[in-house]
């Protein structure tokens, strides 16, 4: 999922064995076979859809103010996460959206099973930001900016993978 403030994203994808083949579609769509311990980078705006024939770690990193198209207002977050397969979902998720660090701006990106966002809850409360799809049409996101503080995502059909970020001036 790509998140909501950054103009894109870069993206590493590795293989765990040899002769991996992995298809990514998006606005970027490519096919690249790997050996165990290759990889292959690539920058992407949108969501993607990333499958492989074999196990492979994909991460996700964001880029810093000055490089995420946002330069003139100062808030960026370099920073990277590991992204879960979609089959490791949970029915319950909570999570600290920090002020520390000269943070000002939280965001969570809720990934789920297309159809099940009826039953997806924020602090108890059906989500209103724009429900978006991931490139294939079985899975859908939320971008959703927060407050600081404890969030609970629930969901009430095959479950939810969320991960946050915050942004501050500093973060450059």
């Amino acid at each position: 999922i790509p998140t909501l403030r950054n103009s894109g994203n870069l993206y590493r994808v590795m293989a765990a064995e040899d002769g991996t083949v992995v298809n990514v579609s998006g606005t970027t769509n490519f096919s690249r076979t790997l050996n165990a311990g290759g990889f292959v980078d690539f920058q992407e705006a949108g969501a993607i859809n990333i499958e492989s024939t074999k196990p492979i770690l994909v991460a996700e990193f964001l880029l810093g103010a000055d490089c995420n198209g946002n330069p003139s207002n100062g808030i960026g977050d370099p920073s990277f996460f590991l992204l879960n397969e979609v089959s490791q979902t949970q029915d319950t998720v909570t999570i600290y959206s920090s002020n520390l660090q000269e943070i000002s701006e939280n965001y969570l990106n809720i990934l789920f099973r297309t159809g099940d966002e009826v039953g997806i809850l924020l602090d108890g409360a059906p989500i209103t930001d724009p429900l978006e799809n991931v490139p294939g049409g079985e899975y859908s996101f939320y971008r959703v900016r927060v407050n600081t503080g404890n969030h609970t995502v629930t969901s009430g059909g095959c479950g939810v993978i969320v991960t946050g970020c915050g942004y501050g001036e500093f973060d450059r």
